[in-house]
């Protein structure tokens, strides 16, 4: 049910299951999201919300006063629902707010501007390896054509 603070809540029914589901629950709220099949704006609204408090079954969440465009009650509802059907005991709250930490969007492009670095790495030490392999065989060239030289003049 949405209730006037923007979240929506159920009770789950059976305390023993509501117990071995809040011991799955991740630890993040960008571990939480991953596995929900969103899309569009409600993913947007996902990726763009940062944990500011967990209490025991509610995730307090921050939205950035520029993203509150993604913040309607469609999108609230949908992740909501998403939600629920993996963890029925939990609750979410999204407050328009400053984060205080990263949202999933921010982690998912420092972990790709981390990749690309590494690609970057990665690539620049096989054009240098190139190089040295490159300049070797001249370098071994240059031998080879001195020692014909040299076997051809023996006068030096």
């Amino acid at each position: 049910m949405l209730n006037a603070y923007g979240c929506f809540h159920t009770r789950a029914r059976n305390k023993k299951k509501s117990t071995q589901l809040i011991a799955s629950i991740p630890q993040s709220w960008h571990e939480l999201i991953k596995p929900l099949a969103i899309k569009g704006l409600t993913k947007e609204l996902a990726e763009n919300c940062s944990t500011k408090t967990v209490t025991d079954q509610v995730w307090h969440l921050s939205l950035a006063p520029k993203k509150k465009y993604l913040f309607t009650k469609e999108t609230l509802t949908k992740l909501s629902q998403h939600i629920h059907k993996l963890h029925p005991e939990l609750t979410i709250q999204i407050h328009i707010e400053e984060p205080n930490t990263q949202t999933p969007s921010e982690i998912k492009k420092e972990e790709n501007t981390q990749k690309l670095e590494s690609a970057r790495k990665a690539l620049l030490q096989e054009s240098c390896l190139k190089k040295i392999l490159e300049l070797s065989k001249t370098d071994e060239e240059k031998i080879k054509i001195k020692l014909h030289e040299a076997v051809a003049n023996p006068t030096n």
